[in-house]
């Protein structure tokens, strides 16, 4: 197993994978007719990149964004975004893994300037929550994330990652 010198760094990427989310509502105004408003909303970010050094004794850390946009906002409308576990299945000790040689370096994603973990809710982990009011044409929100990779790991040199899902509910 080839071990990283003081010179070597290598990039570490953790891409968020995002999809677009479509619900479809049925309202009954007065309890006369039906009428049929269909609210969509779609959430992304533009994920993390960072070099990741293991003779620092520094962590290593990236800041990013997380973006909301849903379009037909007709009344209040409450959402939440959580973010999977990734590989690790693990909200306390998620891992970046490196396929050519087997290697893990662990890390997490803390949930807008703070040093709670982002995740769905439970265990201590934090989500979005938050009321979307209508906005016009579409309304948005945004807050931050951070990527935090501990130091003294030590690590092949290699390309890891880890694919975290966000999930929307409105």
């Amino acid at each position: 197993m080839q071990r990283a010198d003081p010179a070597a760094r290598r990039q570490i990427a953790a891409r968020l994978s995002c999809a677009a989310i479509v619900a479809s509502l049925t309202c009954l105004p007065g309890g006369s007719r039906a009428q049929s408003i269909s609210t969509a909303c779609s959430i992304g970010s533009p994920g993390f990149t960072f070099t990741y050094d293991p003779m620092s004794r520094l962590a290593s850390q990236s800041i990013s964004s997380v973006r909301i946009t849903c379009t037909n906002v007709t009344g209040a409308l409450p959402v939440e975004i959580s973010l999977s576990t990734g590989r690790s299945q693990s909200f306390a000790a998620r891992a970046l893994a490196a396929p050519a040689h087997g290697g893990t370096l662990g890390y997490n994603v803390f949930y807008n300037g703070t040093r709670t973990v982002f995740g769905d809710g439970s265990g201590g982990t934090a989500h979005y929550q938050r009321v979307l009011l209508p906005g016009g044409t579409a309304t948005s929100d945004a807050f931050g994330i951070e990527l935090f990779v501990p130091p003294g790991q030590d690590v092949p040199v290699g390309s890891y990652s880890d694919v975290l899902e966000l999930s929307v509910n409105f």
